[in-house]
């Protein structure tokens, strides 16, 4: 294996034999000077003709009767091509990203406080949610944010992918178990090893984690066990899964081990949809076009807002939501992202009829909170007065009154509030009146009151 002959080999000490190699050297001089087994990972061998090799090793001592040492044996395992496999992917494999989570809802705020959380402990998680969720995402930042060495390898591995007879050989290898102590000696063919290998000190993610057989998911929580009680023999690496079924439902099913399960949850993420999160959209949007963009130079114009916006698409998750500004970065013809350039690509004759009342500053008064709030109740307490003038001073003037400002003018007033609804919601959520709608709404507001005054004269 050194390629020396052996009759140089004949009568040298390890320590002479190893002296290419000082960190196998210094294994072996602190067994000597502890009187004690010792074991390592990954040291350097060098051969004679200057090859190098990264191996495994295990020093162990012998002794007589009379507690004489009279031979060392030394052990080695050759780890060069899962090490290059190890370093091959912290180079080529996943980059989490560098974009910040974006959290302007409530519920996207307590994940963040979440995740910091949990980056102070390095237990198994769970991040539930709807396809697209941005689920792999927040993995991502909490493996980046644990505080360990940036190179540490963090590997997705796609459970729908995976055969299910042999998810058990892919994880952990073809071993026959996981147990094993800091000084057992087992020389292992490439086989044995497994993607948890390949993730030894970083994050191995189980993507769709319900998709693996229940044995291997037992497998998965008695590797996840043993680490937790401070295993030497097997390789170190966070366990991270996504799923996209409830874990109410995952606990009903008696193909799911319950014990892993209870695991999991001990470190749990729900990742809300897009549609619980509207006020992310926006930010989403401008990230995904910086990171497209690099210097970001394009921008998104109001209108292309209110697209992204509107009830009229369902934004289902985050990766919709990205493919959207991905094309419609493709599409535009300048500098700015316009509406017609959000899912459905530029038009021939690009004709703005739209009418954005945000840009007034009355309505932007207007639909301001506390002038809302002043509204509102102003609107709700007169309503009620007026109900009660016109049902119980139904023969006085005053409910004459109020029966005619209820048909006569509370139309066109319920219009109105109609239309700063409309315009708080272009605020809120970027609903513009354009169109057909737009002619509709006033069109009411001006037909009603002659409506209603023709019916009561």
């Amino acid at each position: 294996m050194l390629q020396v002959k052996l009759q140089s080999v004949k009568g040298s000490s390890l320590i002479d034999l190893f002296s290419f190699s000082p960190a196998i050297a210094e294994s072996i001089r602190q067994a000597r000077n502890q009187q004690a087994s010792v074991s390592a990972d990954s040291l350097d061998l060098i051969l004679a003709d200057g090859r190098q090799k990264v191996v495994n090793v295990h020093v162990q001592l012998f002794y007589d009767e009379e507690r004489r040492m009279f031979g060392t044996l030394l052990a080695m395992e050759d780890q060069t091509y899962i090490s290059f496999l190890r370093e091959s992917f912290k180079q080529h494999a996943l980059t989490p990203s560098d974009g910040e989570v974006v959290a302007h809802t409530p519920k996207m705020k307590r994940i963040v406080k979440q995740l910091a959380k949990l980056a102070k402990s390095d237990g198994p998680v769970l991040f539930s949610g709807a396809s697209g969720s941005d689920k792999a995402f927040l993995a991502a930042k909490l493996h980046k944010n644990q505080g360990i060495d940036p190179q540490a390898p963090f590997i997705m591995l796609d459970c729908l992918e995976i055969d299910v007879a042999k998810s058990k050989e892919m994880l952990f290898g073809s071993g026959k178990n996981l147990s094993g102590d800091k000084h057992s000696i087992h020389f292992k063919s490439l086989h044995d090893y497994g993607t948890v290998h390949l993730a030894e000190g970083g994050t191995l993610v189980l993507r769709s984690i319900d998709a693996l057989g229940l044995e291997c998911l037992e497998t998965v929580n008695d590797y996840a066990a043993q680490v937790a009680a401070g295993s030497f023999i097997l390789p170190k690496c966070r366990i991270m899964a996504t799923t996209e079924v409830d874990s109410a439902e995952l606990g009903r099913r008696e193909a799911f081990c319950k014990p892993l399960l209870d695991r999991l949850l001990g470190g749990h993420v729900q990742v809300p949809a897009l549609r619980e999160r509207r006020k992310d959209i926006l930010p989403l949007a401008k990230q995904f076009l910086a990171d497209r963009e690099g210097k970001n130079t394009k921008i998104i114009s109001r209108g292309a807002e209110n697209g992204l916006l509107s009830k009229k698409y369902y934004q289902n998750n985050v990766k919709e939501l990205k493919d959207a500004i991905e094309l419609a970065v493709l599409v535009a013809d300048g500098d700015t992202i316009r509406a017609e350039h959000i899912f459905t690509g530029p038009m021939e004759t690009a004709t703005d009829y739209e009418l954005d009342l945000t840009e007034f500053a009355p309505v932007r008064f207007l639909i301001n909170d506390k002038t809302l709030t002043g509204l509102r109740g102003g609107l709700l307490a007169g309503f009620i007065a007026l109900i009660g003038v016109t049902l119980f001073f139904s023969d006085h003037l005053a409910g004459v009154i109020s029966n005619y400002l209820i048909w006569g003018v509370g139309g066109p007033f319920l219009a109105v509030v109609a239309l700063l609804g409309m315009g708080w919601r272009v605020r809120r959520e970027g609903v513009s009146i354009t169109g057909r709608n737009g002619y509709l709404v006033f069109g009411i507001c001006l037909f009603y009151p002659l409506l209603s005054s023709w019916i009561i004269l």
